[in-house]
Order: structure tokens, then C-alpha cells, then sequence
């Protein structure tokens, strides 16, 4: 009779739970951000704490009768970036918070998946425990901010560069058309080879862009092509009366090209205005990326662009930034305690000078790339985050730095908000100089020897020795004291001196070497490089 019951109770419980949880929505989380300027009445200074502000929100949207503690609902409290909060929340109850005071949104939680499937593997991340991303703590606690500057002009307009309403639809409808390069943007060709009734287009490389190879995503089916092929392109065409082309997608190839190399468009050195520090300083991805785009905004940038996505690719040091901002998250995260000066040092002494293939780093030409191109060299965030050494820099460097490059009183209380005796600081910092991670020397004309000292920072193992290596850039001589440094305790700083003798008459404008602190012993394999450069100054 007892097992019968027992079976009775068990069927009733099973029919009836479905019934009684169909009647409970589930709960999910939703990101709610507020806007303090907004609240009226019982406002964020009401409160005790901006966690009790946060659930005083909760509080008016969770029905008490539904939660007897709405404060069971937060999950977390956002006070960096924007005021909010998450919680678990139905949506009848999202919605009832959207109609409060202050509340500027209230949006789903849901999960992104990862799109970017190679840009870490070939910065050399990885998900092993010894590696950067997992020393770094993933980069927890840090945020990334980019401020990105825009410039455009006009120019005239020709046929060959297919600017819009230049090209006859007689001509053009149903065809795939040559662009050439220059003038306006590779996706303005494509919008105008359309609106002229093209069918495809080919953007052919102009011979100062040679063979660079930028990705665009385009309103109709293009391809671009380098400068040799578009010269024997353009052969082709001119020596039959009907000349074909077709468009064939060959699919993605990893590995094949030698990389990274310097991009054609990017910037180069040396500065004009401050030749004492080698600019660039290093280099990053910045060709071809797949980047986050704003969803109201067609991925080819055009006004006239329908099509919405959440991704486009980019190229230049807007996505090269991205990169190096990350790298710079990555080793606050694992050493909080350090300033941008030393996270720069730690990113400029461990960039690599040879590509994938273990050859040196080539330029957008197809010749070496030198200093003036590259700076250090490449990124390499597996190495950044463990460094052994770096150069620190005072804030007030800065403006001794500003001194000596002959800022005027006014200019640099533009710079740095505060007055400055040039004359008292130069008298109190005979032969200053900054305490940059690369080396550079500006000749004038009757000067051929300079010195310039350095301190380096011990952020590696205690009871540690490094030695120097140094290759003198052509008909220059460099010599480096003490050449050896010992460490005894993490933190210690040690100095040396450079001295840099160029009486040989030199050969070009500019030479370039490098200074390689070298840690010895069973230590460690730490290198903690710093390119030397020398420019002859044309007065």
C-alpha cells in the first residue's frame, strides 16, 4: 500500500512542477547603464554607496512578492568606464527598469564569439600557463581607450581613375573595369564603376604603390593588383580588340608570404623635429585586420552602402594600434606597479628583427627594412611581458628633454602646465639625455663624437648579470661602460655610458647598429635590445 502511495505522490509531483514552472520566466542577464545627470529624485548622492545607488534601481523594478531580496539579482557593479550595473532580470522586469529615471539603457547580455582566428598566433600568444596572456591575468583589470584622426581633401578628377560620374555607361555597363589607383578611395572606385553599370572591378597599384597588397571590401566584385602586374595588364589590353578577365577566389593561405614586413604607406623616420629619438619605435599588425565597424555604417565606409555588419577589414595604425594596446594591457595586467615608460621599454627591447622565416624583416619595396622603418622592430607580446631590464623615464625628463631640443618658456607651459626655468634646468643637467630604449645620434656638421648615459631597471630575476654586445652601425665607432651589469636585488637600476665617435667620413646620411644587453649565465636567455641610430644633420 505504501509503495502504490509513494508511486501516486511521484506521478502528481512530475505533471504538476511543469505546470507551475511554465508560469515563472527565466531569468537572464541584462547590462544596464545609467546616466547620473538624469536621476531625479533620489539621486546617486541620496545613497551611502554607489552599490546601494545600483540596487535602489533593482529595488523599484523587482517586484517584492516575486523577491524578497532584489539585491540577490546584481551581479556586478560598473564604475570605470560608465555607471550600472548587471543583473538577472526577466524581461518584464528589464522593461519596467527602462522606464525609470536615469536608466540610459538596458541591454541582453548574450556571447560573442571570437572572430579573430590568427592575429594572436602570430603575435606568439597562446593559452599555455607560462605564457603571456596567462601571466598577464588574460588582462583582466586593465581597459583599452583609443582616440583614432581623420583628414580629407579633394582632387581632380580623370577617367582613368574612375571617379564617380566620369565613366560612360556605354563603355563600361556589363564590363569589368581597370582603376587606377590615386586621387579617391579604393571603395569610391568601386561605388562609381557601379553606379556606371560595371560588372567588377580591378584596382591596379600605381608604381609608388608597387606591390602592396590592401584589402577593401567593395560594393561589387573587385580584386587589386600590383604594379608589375597591372603594367602587364595594361600591355595585355592594349594588344588584342577584346580582351577577357575573369575574377577566381583561390581561398585563404596562411604561412606562404614572408611576414611581418613593413607596409609601403607606413610612416617613417627620422624626425625632423626631434632627431634625438629614433621614430618609429616599433611596428605591429596593421594590414589587412578585421575589425569591429559600426553597425549603422555599410563595411565598405560608403554612404550609399545598404549592407550592415558588425566587422569590415582595416588597415594602417588604426589597426596597428589596437595591437599595441593590448600589449601594453597585457603587461600592466601582470605588473601593475609600471608606468608607460617602462611598459614602452618592455615592448621596444623585446620586438623581433627577422620574420617567421628567421630572415630580416623586409620593407614594402622589397628591400631590408631598416631603422628608419621598423624602430626596434616588431612586437612580440610573449616576450614583452617578462622583459629582464628597462629604461624608466621621470615625467620630468620630459621637460629637461623639451629643454634641451630649445622649447621656449611658452611652449612648454602649453605641454606641461606649469613654469620652467630652461636656463636653471640645463645648468643643473649638464649633458642630459633622455633615458629613451633606442639610441640615436644627430651629427651637425664639425661634431663626430657624442656620449649619452642610460639606466636600466633590474625586473627580472634578483642576483642576475648582464653582459653587452654591441654592433657598431658602418664607419662609426661605439663603445659602451662599464660592459657589464650585475644585479643583486629586483628593482636595482644601474647605469652605463655610450659613446659614439664618427670621425670616418660616412658613406650615407644615415648608419644604423644595435646594443644588446645579454643576460648570462644559468639565469636566463633574456636579450634586452636597443637599435642604434646616426644621422649626418644636412644644415
Amino acid at each position: 500500500m505504501g509503495a502504490k502511495l509513494f508511486v501516486v505522490f511521484n506521478l502528481l509531483f512530475f505533471f504538476i512542477f511543469p505546470v507551475l514552472g511554465a508560469a515563472v520566466e527565466a531569468l537572464q542577464t541584462y547590462i544596464v547603464q545609467l546616466h547620473r545627470h538624469e536621476v531625479t529624485a533620489g539621486s546617486e548622492a541620496m545613497f551611502a554607496s554607489k552599490l546601494h545607488w545600483h540596487l535602489s534601481f533593482l529595488e523599484k523594478s523587482v517586484p517584492w512578492e516575486r523577491e524578497k531580496q532584489p539585491s540577490s539579482r546584481l551581479l556586478y557593479s560598473y564604475h570605470t568606464v560608465f555607471d550600472g550595473f548587471a543583473a538577472q532580470l526577466t524581461g518584464e522586469e528589464a522593461a519596467a527598469l527602462l522606464e525609470l529615471p536615469g536608466v540610459a539603457s538596458v541591454r541582453a547580455d548574450r556571447r560573442v564569439e571570437l572572430h579573430t582566428t590568427y592575429s594572436y598566433k602570430f603575435l606568439g600568444l597562446n593559452f599555455c600557463p607560462s605564457g603571456a596572456w596567462a601571466r598577464s591575468g588574460f588582462g583582466g583589470g586593465t581597459i583599452i581607450g583609443e582616440l583614432e584622426l581623420v583628414y580629407a581633401a579633394d582632387g581632380t578628377r580623370e577617367e582613368e581613375y574612375c571617379i564617380k560620374g566620369s565613366l560612360s555607361a556605354a563603355a563600361v555597363a556589363g564590363k569589368m573595369v581597370v582603376c587606377d589607383r590615386g586621387i579617391t578611395g579604393r571603395a569610391d572606385k568601386g561605388e562609381a564603376v557601379k553606379e556606371a553599370g560595371g560588372a567588377a572591378m580591378i584596382l591596379s597599384n600605381s608604381e609608388i604603390n608597387q606591390q602592396e597588397d590592401s584589402v577593401d571590401v567593395h560594393v561589387l566584385p573587385a580584386t587589386l593588383i600590383g604594379y608589375r602586374e597591372a603594367v602587364e595588364l595594361k600591355k595585355y589590353i592594349s594588344s588584342t580588340q577584346r580582351p577577357v578577365a575573369r575574377i577566381v577566389f583561390g581561398g585563404t593561405r596562411i604561412g606562404r608570404a614572408r611576414a611581418p614586413a613593413v607596409a609601403l604607406f607606413s610612416a617613417r623616420g627620422p624626425s625632423m623635429t626631434n632627431p634625438s629619438v629614433l621614430k618609429p619605435d616599433v611596428i605591429a599588425p596593421g594590414v589587412n585586420i578585421i575589425a569591429a565597424w559600426p553597425g549603422s555604417l555599410g563595411p565598405s565606409g560608403l554612404e550609399d552602402d545598404a549592407r550592415r555588419s558588425n566587422f569590415t577589414v582595416l588597415s594602417g595604425t588604426s589597426m596597428a594600434c589596437p595591437h599595441v594596446s593590448g600589449i601594453a594591457a597585457l603587461i600592466k595586467s601582470a605588473h601593475p606597479s609600471w608606468n608607460p615608460a617602462m611598459i614602452r621599454s618592455a615592448i621596444m627591447t623585446t620586438a623581433d628583427v627577422t620574420d617567421r622565416q628567421g630572415k630580416p624583416i623586409m620593407d614594402g619595396d622589397g628591400a631590408k627594412a631598416d631603422l628608419f622603418a621598423m624602430g626596434a622592430g616588431h612586437v612580440n607580446p610573449a616576450r614583452a611581458v617578462d622583459p629582464g631590464l628597462v629604461y624608466d623615464i621621470d615625467p620630468a625628463d620630459y621637460v629637461t628633454h623639451l629643454c634641451t631640443l630649445g622649447y621656449t618658456h611658452t611652449q612648454i607651459f602649453k605641454i606641461a602646465h606649469s613654469g620652467v626655468n630652461c636656463s636653471a634646468v640645463l645648468q643643473r643637467n649638464g649633458g642630459f639625455s633622455l633615458n629613451y630604449p633606442s639610441i640615436s645620434v644627430a651629427f651637425k656638421k664639425g661634431v663626430t663624437s657624442a656620449a649619452l648615459q642610460r639606466t636600466v631597471t633590474n625586473v627580472g630575476t634578483p642576483n642576475s648579470t648582464y653582459t653587452a654586445q654591441v654592433a657598431a652601425p658602418p664607419s662609426v665607432k661605439v663603445r659602451v661602460s662599464p660592459t657589464t651589469l650585475t644585479f643583486s636585488e629586483f628593482g636595482e637600476k644601474k647605469s652605463f655610458r655610450v659613446s659614439v665617435d664618427a670621425a670616418t667620413p660616412a658613406a650615407r646620411d644615415n648608419a644604423e647598429g644595435y646594443l644588446v644587453w645579454k643576460q648570462s649565465g644559468g639565469q636566463g636567455k633574456r636579450r634586452v635590445r636597443s637599435p642604434i641610430a646616426v644621422t649626418w644633420v644636412v644644415e
